[in-house]
Order: structure tokens, then sequence, then C-alpha cells
């Protein structure tokens, strides 16, 4: 599923798709969103933790930003609807995490955030406890 590259692959409907996030990618985001990854992130995790919905925004962007050099095609739109798939946020977590310096992920796809080094998921739903 995902490598230390920052890209892993998926399927969704019935097509394959690959996440890349480079230093490409990550300018994508960051212009889109017109925030930090990093602090994107931070806000996914606070989310996560406290039982709320993240900003469909930057979960939307993270997503496109993930596609865009092998789909461009795919609009904000069409990503967050692919962001809400479960085994889609694994995917997505697992090719943040290997971009991320020192980053990991778990097999749920949730990610090592390299500012706190707490576990942070993409994901719009609380994970399940460990």
């Amino acid at each position: 599923m995902g490598s230390p590259t920052g890209r892993a692959g998926f399927s969704y409907e019935g097509v394959d798709h690959t996440l890349i996030f480079d230093m490409e990618a990550i300018a994508f985001f960051e212009m889109k969103a017109g925030v930090s990854i990093l602090e994107a992130l931070q806000r996914l995790e606070a989310a996560r933790l406290g039982g709320s919905m993240p900003m469909l925004s930057h979960l939307a962007f993270l997503m496109q930003a993930g596609l865009h050099k092998n789909h461009p095609e795919i609009s904000a739109e069409a990503a967050v609807k692919m962001a809400i798939d479960a085994e889609v946020q694994k995917s997505l977590g697992v090719a943040v995490a290997s971009a991320m310096p020192d980053a990991d992920a778990d097999a749920e796809g949730n990610v090592a955030s390299p500012a706190k080094r707490a576990k942070a998921s993409t994901g719009t739903k609380r994970s399940k406890a460990r």
C-alpha cells in the first residue's frame, strides 16, 4: 500500500489511484489551503482527538494534492468524497506519514505528527481505542 517515498495506492469505485506526497504536492496543498501542511495535520489530529469534525476543505485539499501528479483531473469535491472511504483514509495516512520527516504510520493509517509526535489521523471519525 505505501512506501517511504510519500506514495500509497488505493482503488476507489473500481479505479486505481496513486497518492504522491512530494514537495510539489505539499506546495499545492499549502497554496490551496492557505495553511502549512504541518499545521493542517495538527488541526486534523486535534479534531480527531476532540471527537469533532475536521475542516473538510483541508481533507479535500490534502487528497487533491496527493492525487494531483497522477490524477490532475480530480477536483476537491471528488477528492473529499473519496476521503470518506475508510480504505482511502488508510492510504492517505500512509502516504502523508511516509512523506513527513521521521514520520510513521500504523496499520490503520494513523500518522505520527512530526510536530507533536502524537498519533494523527486524516480520518473524519474518531478512531477506536488501542
